[in-house]
C-alpha cells in the first residue's frame, strides 16, 4: 500500500549554525529516499509516495526545504507516482511572529503547507501569539498548525488547542502521564502524529490504542527520519506496532488517508 510519511527532516549542510553546541549532520533527499526504500522492500505497507518535510530546531534556512521539495517532486515524477493533481510532498517551517503575509504566499506557491512550533526543544512564544499566527497561516493560505510539547507540562497549550484551525501534535504527546489529555484532544479533533517512538519511554502500543478509539482520523504515520536526539532511529517495527494494534483494517487510515485529508497537497 502507497503511504504517507506525515514527518520527516532534510537537513542541509548550510542549515548548520556554528554557534550552535549542537548541530546534527546533513540528512539529504538521497539518504532518504535510500531509506524509505528499503522499507518498501519488506512488504506492502512500506512504498512512500509523499508526504511532509518538516523543519527541525537547527535550521534556519526555509529554502532547504523549498529545495528539498523540488528534488522529492522530481523523484515522485521519475518513479512514476506522481499525483495527477496536486503535490506528493509539501513542507511545514518553523513559526515565527515576523511571518508576514507576504512570506506566507510566497512560500506557498513553493509547496509550503503549515508551521511548527518546537515548544520541547525551547522555542519561546506567548500562547497568544502562536493562536494568532495560527489563525492567520490559515485564513491566508489554508495551513495547517504543529505543535511539538510534551502535552502533560503545558496545560495552556493544549487547552489552546481544539479551539485552532486544523492543528496536529508531534509524536503522541511525548509523555505517558500526557496521553489521557491527547486521546480527549483527539476526540475534539486535533490530529495525532504517530512518530518518533524511539523518542518515546511509555508503551506506544496502548497510546496508539486509546488515541485512535477517540478519534479514528486522528493518527498520522510519519518516520521522524533522520531522528536526531532520538534514542533510537525509525525501524520496520514501528509500521508493526501501528498494524498490531490497530490490523489490516484501519492502516490506510494511519498510514495515509488521515493526512492525506489533514494536510494540503493541492
Amino acid at each position: 500500500m502507497d503511504i504517507i510519511d506525515c514527518h520527516f527532516h532534510i537537513i542541509g549542510a548550510r542549515d548548520l549554525q556554528p554557534d550552535k553546541a549542537f548541530a546534527p549532520p546533513p540528512f539529504t533527499v538521497d539518504r532518504y529516499l535510500q531509506l524509505t526504500d528499503r522499507m518498501a522492500d519488506v512488504d506492502r505497507w512500506s512504498r512512500v509516495v509523499g508526504g511532509v518535510v518538516v523543519g527541525g530546531s537547527s535550521q534556519t534556512r526555509e529554502e532547504t526545504l523549498v529545495e528539498a521539495l523540488e528534488e522529492l517532486e522530481l523523484e515522485a515524477r521519475s518513479r512514476g507516482f506522481a499525483r495527477e493533481e496536486g503535490r506528493n510532498f509539501v513542507g511545514v517551517i518553523t513559526g515565527t511572529t515576523d511571518l508576514g503575509a507576504d512570506r506566507v504566499l510566497e512560500l506557498d506557491a513553493k509547496g509550503i503547507r503549515g508551521i511548527r512550533f518546537n515548544l520541547f526543544k525551547g522555542q519561546e512564544i506567548a500562547v497568544g501569539d502562536l493562536e494568532n499566527l495560527a489563525r492567520k497561516v490559515h485564513d491566508l493560505a489554508g495551513w495547517t498548525t504543529e505543535v511539538y510539547f510534551d502535552v502533560s507540562s503545558r496545560p495552556e497549550v493544549a487547552e489552546l488547542l481544539p479551539e485552532l484551525p486544523a492543528v496536529a501534535i508531534d509524536h503522541l504527546g511525548m509523555s505517558e502521564q500526557g496521553i489521557d489529555r491527547v486521546a480527549e484532544l483527539a476526540a475534539e479533533g486535533v490530529r495525532v502524529k504517530a512518530t518518533g517512538f524511539g523518542r518515546l519511554d511509555f508503551p506506544v502500543a496502548d497510546a496508539l490504542e486509546r488515541i485512535h478509539a477517540a478519534n479514528p482520523r486522528a493518527l498520522m504515520f510519519g518516520t521522524d527520519l533522520p531522528g536526531t536526539h532520538a534514542a533510537r532511529r525509525f525501524d520496520r517495527s514501528d509500521v508493526d506496532v501501528i498494524l498490531d494494534v490497530l490490523g489490516e483494517w484501519e492502516m490506510p487510515r494511519v498510514m495515509r488517508d488521515n493526512a492525506l485529508a489533514f494536510h494540503k497537497f493541492d
